[in-house]
């Protein structure tokens, strides 16, 4: 049986009125009628009294209202799932160095998911490690310190201001600047 059957069935027990049943259906009340009866003769019994002041259910068709209500929001719970499954498998793959949260870039994609609605997989690692996973496309992208592989094209997140510490009575403490 196909879920259509139950949703038209569903539609005329709420609307109690084919024609007005089909409109919500977006489908000819022909097709509908039709919809309906395949059900009915599936299941071997009359679910509708049709009458000159409309549509009622039968004792039939009370007793399977219940079902279909459930059968139906178990239909869409397992479409949701498979959904959010398959959106697993489109997630974007993305690296960061461990400090990413210093640098905000775990805000910066928490807001993307929220935003976007695309679904991420965050790893970490050394700057390194991220640059091989990009090349074994691994990964679609990464947050790292320094690219080093002259193959990657890269675009500045943040820039880092280091900074000497040094004792009053050091040397190099009066100076503007240090070489290294």
């Amino acid at each position: 049986m196909q879920h259509k059957y139950l949703e038209c069935f569903l539609a005329l027990a709420k609307y109690r009125n084919f024609s007005e049943a089909a409109e919500q259906m977006y489908i000819s009340q022909s097709s509908f009628s039709k919809s309906i009866k395949k059900l009915e003769n599936d299941l071997g019994v009359q679910l509708f009294n049709r009458g000159a002041s409309g549509v009622t259910l039968t004792e039939y068709g009370q007793s399977y209202l219940p079902y279909a209500n459930k059968i139906i929001n178990l239909y869409k719970q397992a479409e949701r799932e498979i959904a959010q499954l398959k959106s697993r498998e489109q997630a974007l793959r993305i690296g960061t160095i461990p400090s990413a949260a210093e640098y905000g870039i775990l805000d910066f994609l928490i807001k993307f998911m929220n935003e976007s609605g695309y679904q991420c997989q965050i790893s970490t690692g050394p700057s390194g490690q991220l640059e091989e996973e990009l090349a074994a496309g691994k990964l679609d992208f990464a947050f790292i310190k320094n690219c080093q592989n002259p193959h990657f094209e890269y675009l500045p997140y943040q820039s880092d201001r280091l900074m000497v510490v040094l004792p009053a009575a050091d040397p190099l403490a009066g100076q503007k600047t240090v070489k290294l």
